[in-house]
C-alpha cells in the first residue's frame, strides 16, 4: 500500500511541479490565547526545522519523513524503495546531517521561510 502511494506521490509531484511545498495547513495553533516563551520559540524552531525540511532533495526528504514521522523500520523502507537497508541507513545519516546543517544555518540568518504557504 505504501509503494502505490509512494508511486502515485511521485508521479503527481513529476506532473505538476517542479519545486516542492510544504503543506498547506503548516503547524496547527490551538488557541488564540498568548502562549509562554518557551512555547512560542518551540513553534518558530518547528516551522524552521519544516522549511529546511522542504530544502532537502526529493531522496533524503522522503527517507527522513519514513523514518521519523511514519515510524517505519529500515527495513521496510528498503522494501518500500528497492535498496538495501545499509543503503537506507546511509540515506538517512546523510539526510540528517545535511537538515541539521541547514537548520543551523536557517537559524542563525533567521529568515522567513522562502517555501510559500498559502
Amino acid at each position: 500500500m505504501f509503494h502505490i502511494a509512494r508511486n502515485a506521490r511521485v508521479d503527481y509531484v513529476r506532473r505538476n511541479s517542479c519545486e516542492s511545498r510544504p503543506p498547506e495547513n503548516g503547524i496547527p495553533i490551538e488557541s488564540a490565547q498568548p502562549l509562554p516563551e518557551q512555547e512560542i520559540e518551540h513553534l518558530q524552531q518547528a516551522d524552521l526545522l519544516e522549511c529546511a525540511l522542504f530544502r532537502l532533495s526529493e531522496e533524503k526528504r522522503e527517507v527522513l519523513i519514513l523514518s521519523r514521522y511514519e515510524d517505519m523500520k529500515y527495513e521496510e523502507i528498503a522494501d518500500l524503495i528497492g535498496c538495501s537497508i545499509g543503503t537506507v541507513k546511509v540515506r538517512v545519516h546523510r539526510a540528517l546531517k545535511e537538515l541539521r546543517e541547514i537548520f543551523f544555518k536557517m537559524s542563525r540568518e533567521k529568515p522567513l521561510c522562502d517555501v510559500k504557504k498559502s
